[in-house]
């Protein structure tokens, strides 16, 4: 994440569509490797598993790489790419320092939802479970 918005080579990639087609490539590969742990039909068969506590804590330590391009884009106050220096706008009054916030404050809110709903079912599934061991121990006394 951080190394492909790097401004030499994101602007790279916006002049080289093979290069573009590979930066989004390795955003796939990436986001399949970070989730494959997470996921239970995959980490059935690890050799480890992560507990669910660490799961979540993996999952908010998975948003730091996100979270610094993000906040860069926001608080920058220069352009960081110089291909969007140029570019023609459809809304005038959207300068190349207003959107390059923009893109920062979505990727901040699109990457954090994505996140969020992940450690949402991590948190359930773990709470789910943890209920029906009690009502297990509970059964099993009567």
């Amino acid at each position: 994440m951080i190394l492909w918005h790097l401004p030499p080579l994101y602007d790279a990639t916006l002049y080289s569509e093979a290069l573009h087609i590979t930066e989004h490539l390795t955003f796939i590969a990436a986001g399949v490797v970070l989730y494959w742990p997470m996921l239970q039909a995959t980490s059935a068969y690890a050799r480890w598993q992560m507990s669910p506590g660490i799961k979540l804590l993996y999952l908010l330590v998975a948003t730091l790489p996100q979270d610094a391009v993000a906040l860069a884009l926001i608080f920058s106050r220069v352009p960081f790419y110089e291909y969007y220096t140029h570019t023609p706008r459809l809304v005038a009054s959207l300068t190349p320092l207003v959107d390059q916030t923009l893109a920062g404050a979505i990727l901040m809110v699109i990457g954090k939802a994505t996140i969020v709903i992940a450690a949402l079912a991590v948190f359930f599934r773990w709470f789910s479970s943890d209920s029906r061991e009690e009502e297990a121990v509970v059964a099993t006394r009567l």
